[in-house]
C-alpha cells in the first residue's frame, strides 16, 4: 500500500506499507471438552519519510470450553494480536513536519495487545411451556494494549499544527469489564436483556475518550425484542 502525503512545507512524499499474514487454527473435541488453538504469523515492512521498520511477529491464541451438564458450558480464552502497518493516521501524515522524529530516532515498534476472557453460558428449552427457550451468559474480559502510536498531547494532526514527533507510548492501556445477558423466547417472539460494564485506564490511571486509544462505555443496558410472524419478515425494537 502506498500513501502520498503533503508535508507542512508543501512538499509531497510517498509512504509504503506492506503486511503478510498467515494463520493456522485447529479445533478439537474430546467428550464434553472442546479445545481451540492457533497462531498468526505477520511479516511487516513500513516506511515513513526517513524512518522504516520491519520484522516478524507470531500471535498465539488458545481457548477451551467444557460442558458441565446439559446446556451449561464454562469457557476461557487467551489471544494476542499485533498491528505494524497503517499505524499512522492520514490526519497526522498530511500535517507531518519534514524534521519529524520517530521514537527519538530509535524507530517505531508495532502495537501489540493481549486479551483474556472467560465465562459461563446456559441454554435450555421447554422451561415453562412446550415451545419456549431460555439462555443466559456471564462473562469477564481484560485487554492490554502496548506501544500505542501517539503524538505529543495538543500538537499536530487534526489541530493543524505540524506533527514533529511520533512515538510508542510504553505505558499499557487496559480495558476490563463484564457482561450479563439473559434471553427468553416462545413461538415467534424473542426478548433479551444485557448489562455490561467497561472501564479503561493507562498506567493505572482512569482514562476518558482518547482518539485511537479508547472509549470507555461505563454501564450499559440493552433490551432487544424480536417478532418473526413469517420466515421472511422479522420485526424488532
Amino acid at each position: 500500500e502506498k500513501l502520498k502525503s503533503q508535508l507542512s512545507n508543501g512538499s509531497t512524499v510517498s509512504d509504503t506499507s506492506k503486511n503478510l499474514g498467515i494463520f493456522l487454527q485447529e479445533r478439537l473435541t474430546i467428550g464434553d471438552l472442546t479445545i481451540s488453538a492457533g497462531a498468526r504469523f505477520d511479516h511487516y515492512d513500513a516506511g515513513y519519510l526517513r524512518s522504516s521498520f520491519s520484522g516478524n511477529e507470531i500471535s498465539p491464541n488458545v481457548g477451551a470450553e467444557y460442558e458441565l451438564t446439559k446446556g451449561l458450558v464454562v469457557y476461557a480464552n487467551y489471544g494476542e494480536a499485533v498491528r505494524a502497518t497503517d499505524i499512522i493516521p492520514v490526519g497526522w501524515m498530511t500535517s507531518i513536519s519534514p524534521s519529524v522524529t520517530f521514537n527519538n530516532g530509535a524507530g517505531l515498534k508495532p502495537e501489540t495487545s493481549q486479551q483474556i476472557a472467560g465465562g459461563m453460558r446456559y441454554k435450555t428449552q421447554k422451561m415453562f411451556t412446550e415451545g419456549d427457550r431460555f439462555n443466559a451468559e456471564a462473562s469477564v474480559f481484560e485487554t492490554r494494549m502496548k506501544n500505542l502510536i501517539e503524538i505529543p498531547s495538543g500538537g499536530g494532526g487534526s489541530k493543524g499544527a505540524p506533527v514533529t514527533k511520533i512515538w510508542n507510548n510504553p505505558n499499557t492501556v487496559t480495558s476490563m469489564g463484564y457482561e450479563l445477558r439473559f434471553g427468553y423466547g416462545v413461538g415467534a417472539f424473542d426478548s433479551s436483556v444485557a448489562y455490561s460494564h467497561v472501564s479503561q485506564d493507562q498506567n493505572d490511571q482512569p482514562t476518558t475518550v482518547v482518539r485511537r486509544k479508547n472509549a470507555p462505555t461505563g454501564d450499559r443496558v440493552v433490551w432487544d425484542n424480536r417478532w418473526q410472524p413469517i420466515s421472511e419478515i422479522t420485526l424488532g425494537y
